[in-house]
């Protein structure tokens, strides 16, 4: 094996080509290419487990645990569609998931996911063949496990199976083919291993005929994550295994080839084994293109030109691929002095003075939920809120209000309390379920971003600061949107006054280029932890100890200090208030305008015969009006729960220029007649079919 390739190597390949990161609507020939990669692997490892004609599509993720859940959740549904048990069992002999479906206090156990049970320890196999009669639909098979068959042959009976692979034992799989023999599995997890541990990345690759019913209309998200799909690590998985293992690359290099170098061969990898409905969009959209780079606050598609607006979903401080990013690394903040800056920093801004690093948003609100029910145990309810969205892993769908994420999966975290923080009475709500129920933790979004970026109510906040001591909970605040700047302060709570116990931030992080993530946490839940003499804290924080991730972060707060951020954002948003209100309060097409910093939200007005009958399709015609502008074509976002309002998060280094474009393009298309929109839209869908001939 040569030498694997630095990180920050793949982080200049990225900005010298100005490579799109993190960006959707984009043919990623990295994520192509990696998919083919995981395909080959599997095909490889089984080779008479699937045919030569079957697709094997991938699901890409940010940390082994994360595409764990995920492989979880695909297995479920799964098991449901077959009618059989969504049980599940976890083979972990070195006990790697100590905390993944529960916590243990002195002698009991905090369930955090139920119906999965997790074997470990040295006698797995024993334990196997007591638990062989229950009715478990499928069996998980860590990678401490595959090399011993009699510790898991046992458990498989006909069951669902999912293997955990790392690198090492796939390399040294050729000379130990017994237990490979034995198996033939549904679905392989891929860890970090195989990109040296350097960036967060993990995979799933399954049967087409299991992820299948995932990849179809109103399913193709349930996987979805802010980070994914990234060039940062697909693009390092192909440069490792091209250095770990240049014979297996040696004999796909020609797909490999194809993928970077025939935009039709991309394409129909991209969809056979990434995502269907993605690459619908982008071929609607024309946006398949040869030439497709991002600098700053633009994407250039072909020959055209557009103002990112969605930047990530609220992941971008400066812009796509900094050109600054590496040289600032290289000559700032040695790891260790970065991790001592960024510790510094976080608490100074938040007052929280703890945190535990992560890879994604979900990954912090999950980190959060720990926390804090091993930190109240015996308490156990969550009482969250309807519109709120905590992500879409296990246990983080916790704090994800809409039932429609949830749908298949079968029993998740059981002890939580959804209430309307709009309703006139919600006070009098909270009072009645703090009397009845021994509440661990509230939970919400200042400003619910996917429920249409809507404030929850300032008394509402401040009663439930009032009744925290009353009632000895912890207050949670998803800081993942509105954090690190976006909206002014680094964190919203500090404009809205709350002194919240656990804060999970991510998106901007990751400066666009390094997928990072915080749990903070105050010196209360730390005493209440210490109580209860868990080691829970230590085992967290060693999970995604990233150099990178720290010196990414300290890089930013570096500019942020450096460029006075907050004050640079906080009168950005007032001139994005004042321009859009001067360009929108008159316009038929728009109910509200919302701001805050630079999280912005335009609702469309839903009346009328036509409106009222598109009103989950209508920010599809203003989003397709808005790349066609003439003048400042625009990318921008909706609301997942609420498609009617449009969602807007530019990179928070904006100009003033800019903001005034912005708003005239908005007036522009805004203002447009609805069926003139409607037949562009039509224009469009047509014009890509008759391309697709």
């Amino acid at each position: 094996m040569t030498k694997p390739p630095p990180i920050l190597d793949t982080c200049r390949e990225l900005i010298d080509k100005q490579i799109p990161n993190l960006f959707r609507l984009y043919l990623n020939p990295y994520v192509a290419q990696a998919c083919v990669c995981l395909e080959a692997i599997l095909k490889q490892t089984w080779s008479s487990s699937y045919t030569a004609e079957e697709r094997l599509p991938t699901y890409l993720g940010n940390a082994f645990e994360e595409v764990l859940s995920g492989a979880c959740k695909l297995a479920r549904y799964e098991t449901e569609c077959r009618g059989t048990s969504q049980r599940g069992l976890i083979l972990d002999p070195a006990g790697r998931l100590k905390y993944f479906e529960s916590i243990s206090i002195g002698e009991n156990q905090i369930t955090l996911i139920p119906d999965i049970v997790v074997l470990s320890g040295p006698d797995v196999g024993e334990q196997v063949k007591q638990l062989a009669d229950q009715n478990f639909g499928f069996v998980v098979i860590l990678p401490e496990a595959l090399p011993d068959q009699s510790v898991w042959e046992s458990a498989l009976a006909n069951r669902l199976q999912i293997v955990c692979l790392d690198r090492d034992l796939w390399l040294d799989s050729d000379r130990d083919a017994k237990w490979r023999t034995g198996l033939s599995p549904d679905v392989v997890v891929f860890d970090e291993s195989f990109v040296n541990q350097d960036v967060p990345f993990s995979a799933m690759t399954a049967r087409s005929d299991v992820y299948g019913r995932w990849m179809q209309p109103g399913t193709s998200t349930f996987h979805s994550t802010t980070y994914q799909p990234n060039s940062i690590s697909t693009l390092h998985l192909v440069n490792s295994l091209t250095a770990a293992c240049p014979d297996f690359i040696a004999g796909i290099q020609s797909a490999l080839d194809q993928a970077r170098r025939d935009l039709a061969f991309r394409s129909d990898t991209f969809a056979a084994l990434f995502s269907p409905s993605l690459r619908k969009a982008i071929r609607t959209l024309d946006f398949n293109q040869e030439q497709v780079i991002a600098q700053g606050h633009n994407v250039m598609i072909g020959q055209r030109c557009f103002f990112d607006g969605v930047a990530g979903v609220a992941c971008s401080i400066r812009g796509h691929n900094p050109p600054t990013y590496v040289s600032e690394l290289e000559t700032g903040d040695s790891p260790k002095e970065a991790r001592e800056y960024v510790s510094r920093k976080l608490a100074s801004l938040s007052g929280l003075d703890h945190h535990i690093p992560g890879v994604s948003g979900g990954g912090a609100v999950e980190t959060a939920l720990k926390l804090g029910l091993a930190a109240q145990f015996p308490k156990k309810y969550v009482l969250a809120f309807q519109g709120g969205f905590g992500g879409k892993t296990l246990l983080a769908l916790t704090g994800t209000a809409n039932p429609k994420y949830k749908a298949h999966l079968g029993t998740l975290y059981e002890d939580v309390i959804y209430i309307d923080p709009f309703a006139s009475d919600v006070c009098e709500t909270v009072d009645k379920i703090l009397d009845e129920y021994s509440i661990a933790i509230v939970q919400f979004e200042l400003v619910q971003g996917v429920g249409g970026v809507v404030s929850l109510p300032d008394p509402l906040i401040a009663h439930l600061q009032n009744k925290r001591d009353e009632h000895d909970y912890l207050i949670f605040v998803d800081e993942v949107q509105t954090g690190m700047f976006r909206t002014g302060p680094f964190l919203h709570s500090a404009d809205r006054g709350v002194a919240p116990d656990l804060v999970s931030t991510g998106k901007a992080t990751s400066d666009m280029m390094f997928p990072f993530a915080f749990t903070l946490f105050s010196d209360r839940v730390k005493q209440k932890l210490e109580a209860q003499q868990s080691d829970l804290v230590p085992a967290l924080d060693s999970l995604y100890d990233y150099d990178l991730g720290y010196q990414t972060v300290a890089n930013t707060f570096h500019h942020a200090e450096a460029n006075k951020l907050s004050e640079r954002v906080r009168d950005a948003g007032q001139l994005f208030s004042e321009k859009l209100h001067e360009a929108l309060d008159d316009c038929p097409a728009v109910a509200d305008v919302r701001v805050f910093g630079l999280l912005l939200a335009i609702e469309l007005k839903r009346t009328g015969w036509l409106r009222s009958r598109l009103q989950k399709m209508l920010f599809r015609f203003y989003f397709v009006g808005l790349l066609q502008d003439r003048e400042l074509p625009m990318i921008m976002g909706f609301c997942q729960y609420k498609p009617y309002i449009m969602k807007f998060t530019p990179p928070l280094s904006v100009t003033d220029d800019e903001i005034e474009q912005i708003a005239n393009t908005l007036r522009r298309v805004f203002n447009r007649p609805l069926p003139i929109l409607i037949a562009k839209a039509v224009k469009l869908i047509v014009a890509a079919k008759l391309r697709r001939k």
